[in-house]
C-alpha cells in the first residue's frame, strides 16, 4: 500500500487554441462559404432557362436590325429631299453660287494679269510726258498728241487715277511717302498733302500715289527722345554699378 502511494503521478496536459489559430479557422471557413456561393451562382447561370436565352438573343438581333433600318431610313430621307422640289432648288442655288465664285475668281485673275501688262507700258507714258515738257515751246511738238493718245488708251483699258485724302491714315499698299515732316495739326502717319496721283486697274494698283506724311508733333517727339535717353542712361548707370 505504501508503494502505491509513493508511485509517481503522471502529469496531465490540456491544449488550448490561440486567438490567431481561431481567426485563421474562421477565415478559412468564410472563404469556403464564399466559394460555395460563387459556385452555386455560376451553376445557376449555367442552368439558365433556354427560353430566356433565346429571348435575349432575339432582342439583340432585333436591336441590330432596328439600327440598320434607321440608317436606311435616313439615307432614303436624304435621297427624297434631294429629288424633291426644295432639294432641287437648293442644288440649283449651290451650283449658281459655285458658278459665281468661279466667275469672280476668273475676273480677278483676268484683271490682275491685265494690270501687270499695262504696268509695263507706264515707262513709255512717262517718257512721252517728259518729251512733251521738253518740247513744250516748240512749234513742231508732236509729243503732246502722242502723250494724250497714250493716256486715252490706258483709260480704255480701265486704268483710273486715284489720290489720297488729307487727314487719312497712310496705306502703304496704295501710297508712297515722298516726304515726312513734323506737324502740330496732324498726328503721326497721317497724310498732310498729296503730291501725285496713283493709277489702278479694277482695284489693282499699278502706280502708287505720292504724298507728304506727318511725323507728329516735334515737341512730343523731342520729349519721347529725352525720355528714352534718360532710360538708357539709367540702365547704363545700373550696369556700371553692378560691375
Amino acid at each position: 500500500r505504501n508503494n502505491v502511494m509513493n508511485a509517481p503521478i503522471a502529469p496531465s496536459f490540456t491544449l488550448y487554441a490561440t486567438e490567431g489559430e481561431e481567426a485563421s479557422e474562421e477565415s478559412t471557413e468564410g472563404e469556403a462559404a464564399e466559394t460555395e456561393l460563387v459556385s452555386e451562382e455560376e451553376e445557376e447561370e449555367k442552368k439558365e432557362d433556354p427560353e430566356v436565352t433565346a429571348i435575349k438573343d432575339e432582342i439583340a438581333s432585333l436591336e441590330k436590325k432596328l439600327s440598320e433600318k434607321r440608317l436606311e431610313k435616313n439615307t432614303l430621307d436624304r435621297l427624297i429631299d434631294n429629288y424633291s422640289e426644295g432639294g432641287y432648288a437648293r442644288k440649283v442655288a449651290e451650283m449658281e453660287n459655285v458658278r459665281k465664285m468661279r466667275s469672280l475668281a476668273f475676273i480677278d485673275n483676268k484683271f490682275t494679269a491685265k494690270a501687270s501688262i499695262v504696268q509695263s507700258f507706264l515707262p513709255v507714258m512717262d517718257a512721252l510726258a517728259a518729251a512733251d515738257n521738253t518740247y513744250a515751246d516748240s512749234d513742231n511738238n508732236k509729243y503732246t498728241a502722242l502723250s494724250g493718245n497714250m493716256r486715252t488708251a490706258l483709260k480704255e483699258l480701265d486704268v483710273e487715277e486715284y489720290t489720297v485724302e488729307v487727314g487719312s491714315i497712310v496705306d502703304k499698299r496704295r501710297v508712297s511717302i515722298s516726304e515726312e515732316v513734323y506737324s502740330d495739326q496732324y498726328e503721326k502717319d497721317v497724310v498732310i498733302s498729296p503730291v501725285s496721283v496713283g493709277l489702278e486697274l479694277k482695284g489693282n494698283v499699278i502706280r502708287l500715289a505720292e504724298c507728304v506724311v506727318s511725323l507728329g508733333s516735334e515737341a512730343a517727339a523731342a520729349a519721347e527722345e529725352e525720355a528714352a535717353g534718360e532710360t538708357g542712361e539709367g540702365a547704363s548707370s545700373e550696369e556700371e554699378a553692378f560691375e
